[in-house]
């Protein structure tokens, strides 16, 4: 396809845009959480829209504005959300945390493909929240505050990778 010379010019064209973007996310100074050090070493990724959208909030929101967000599972979890996870314990207070096997939920997306649902205060500390894992419904949502555990930062910080 690339000798057809109107293919092979826009997919030049495409490349360089792509590359334009990429280079703005890994060194501008707007995205700063996005190769967190994990035992010692810089974790690089592919840019994953989730997180640098995840990381641009915090400037969105207003000092104590309330954000909810459905995230992907590597949020909660993932080496590269490390820094994304540290900066919502330090500098908001998170209240509500749940995560959710896709069983069922979105149809059309693998049944093992985790997310999570994260509700909190732009701004302020966390020492604690209600949260709850590995759910397979969105049924928890409607008595959350019932079905949900304390959780202390603690727990949260070890878990971390």
């Amino acid at each position: 396809m690339l000798e057809d010379d109107t293919i092979r010019k826009e997919w030049e064209k495409y490349q360089r845009q792509t590359q334009l973007l990429s280079d703005y996310f890994n060194y501008s100074d707007e995205y700063e959480l996005q190769t967190p050090t994990v035992a010692g070493d810089t974790a690089t990724y592919k840019n994953d829209l989730s997180k640098l959208f995840f990381e641009r909030v915090f400037r969105i929101a207003d000092d104590g504005g309330y954000v909810s967000q459905v995230l992907p599972g590597t949020i909660f979890n993932g080496q590269s959300s490390k820094d994304l996870r540290l900066k919502m314990l330090n500098e908001s207070k998170l209240d509500a945390l749940v995560e959710f096997e896709n069983k069922g939920i979105f149809q059309g997306i693998d049944d093992r493909y985790r997310f999570g649902i994260v509700v909190f205060e732009n701004g302020g500390y966390t020492e604690e929240l209600n949260g709850i894992f590995d759910q397979r419904s969105v049924d928890i949502l409607e008595n959350f505050n019932k079905k949900s555990v304390r959780i202390p930062r603690r727990v949260l910080e070890e878990y971390s990778p």
